[in-house]
């Protein structure tokens, strides 16, 4: 069976999108530090986060206008995670095939739910891989493959739109995380985006066994004094019943541990 190191380092594109350039450079240079040591080829581009959605397209455009990488990775700048969890869900998509897969987290409200919704009533986490086929995967810690946009652009040419940063540059992108009101409510970018990759036959999936901590400027309780791994022993404490309930589960379901990068079955 292969292993991730059998694989060429696949290549993934971190698009930064910042919203203070003063603020988030500390952050965007620890994490250069950190992903040199994922099995990976990475490039990087900061875009200033002007709205969410136009951000986004910016970044999608230049992922595959401006790079030959195979990936692109959406990661927060207020989402912890490691080399490993990194590490975990490329083995996924190199392994299995797999088109659309994010990390599994929490939102940043007092309610705690997982940032994800299941593909269809009953469904559970694969035993082995931890793959959860999902309606929706959040954007904190999400990647997806080119084909994916490629596709989209092919399908939806209704999507396109011409792109003024100025009066002398007449460049077209691609609304591949719009905003819109569907079914009578406003649809986030990261929710449009899986919903439109579905209409165009590709899957979705949560990797469960990948949990990464999306905490932002939201101080938990006795922040200050507690260590890192304390918050998240509490958090995921309370997440794991919405978890639960989530998958429609009869009963509390067991956390999963810390990604590591784990034996998947063949496809």
């Amino acid at each position: 069976m292969k292993t991730l190191t059998d694989f060429p380092k696949p290549k993934v594109f971190f698009p930064f999108l910042a919203y203070d350039w003063r603020a988030d450079v500390q952050t965007f240079y620890s994490m250069l530090d950190m992903l040199s040591a994922a099995h990976l080829e990475f490039s990087t581009q900061a875009f200033m986060q002007d709205g969410v959605a136009r951000a986004r397209n910016c970044a999608a455009h230049h992922f595959l206008t401006k790079t030959d990488c195979e990936f692109i990775a959406w990661v927060g700048l207020d989402t912890k995670f490691g080399p490993g969890d990194v590490n975990h869900i490329l083995d996924l998509m190199l392994r299995l095939d797999l088109d659309i897969v994010g990390g599994l987290y929490a939102g940043k409200g007092p309610d705690l739910k997982w940032i994800c919704t299941v593909h269809e009533k009953g469904v559970k986490p694969d035993a082995i891989t931890g793959l959860l086929e999902s309606k929706h995967v959040g954007s904190e810690f999400l990647f997806v493959r080119r084909r994916v946009y490629e596709t989209i652009r092919e399908k939806k040419p209704e999507l396109k739109y011409l792109f003024n940063p100025s009066p002398e540059v007449q460049e077209y992108h691609w609304n591949f995380h719009a905003m819109p009101i569907f079914e009578g409510e406003l649809e986030s970018e990261d929710w449009n985006l899986c919903r439109v990759a579905r209409e165009c036959g590709f899957k979705c999936y949560t990797a469960t066994k990948c949990l990464v901590l999306h905490r932002g400027n939201i101080y938990f309780p006795l922040h200050v004094s507690l260590t890192d791994k304390q918050i998240a022993e509490i958090v995921f404490h309370r997440y794991k019943f919405d978890l639960a309930r989530a998958l429609n589960a009869t009963k509390p379901a067991s956390l999963p541990t810390l990604p590591q990068l784990a034996p998947v079955a063949a496809a």
